[in-house]
């Protein structure tokens, strides 16, 4: 955590990508104290039960002890009048939590996320990936979710992607091109 210090003294914007799970009340006192820049926090469910669903083998308490820290990182900021680090929460729209977004939109609002961002399973074609893809049903009655969920975060002031998921999304993201 000193190396990240050093790197905000110097004026260096710093973010990070994590699912959370190794957050501590003294991480996140060190990242509000430094000027942390942002985290990108991923979890695919909005609910322990959705947790232990899209997250095999974790332990039951994990989504829970996730909800306590962002709760704790949002208790830090405003004791510290920082709004630093900015929180989005991530979710990678699978088969498994495909039609439990409005709980992922619920936990957002719950940790006072700053942003919400929805992102496509990336499909490799691999064959032990293709479970994971939503079914045709599940992949529209998706789109029509998404509209009223960016409805609801709106009207909460919490941005969001939905616009710009629905234009790309499909059931089966196509990663050829890339």
């Amino acid at each position: 955590m000193h190396n990240i210090g050093r790197l905000k003294r110097t004026g260096s914007p710093c973010l990070t990508n994590t699912n959370g799970t190794l957050l501590t009340r003294e991480v996140i006192d060190e990242l509000v104290e430094c000027g942390f820049d942002e985290l990108w926090v991923t979890t695919m469910a909005g609910t322990a039960e959705g947790y232990a669903r899209t997250h095999p083998g974790t332990a039951p308490q994990t989504f829970e002890r996730l909800k306590s820290c962002l709760r704790y990182l949002r208790e830090r900021k405003t004791a510290r009048k920082r709004k630093a680090p900015l929180v989005n929460l991530v979710t990678i729209v699978i088969g498994a939590n495909i039609r439990k977004m409005k709980e992922f939109a619920d936990l957002a609002l719950e940790v006072c996320a700053d942003r919400v961002t929805f992102r496509p399973f990336k499909d490799i074609r691999g064959p032990g990936l293709a479970t994971l893809l939503p079914s045709p049903e599940d992949a529209t009655a998706l789109k029509a979710e998404l509209k009223e969920i960016g409805r609801y975060l709106d009207s909460r002031g919490i941005p969001h992607n939905v616009s710009n998921f629905l234009m790309t999304f499909s059931r089966r993201f196509d990663t050829r091109a890339m």
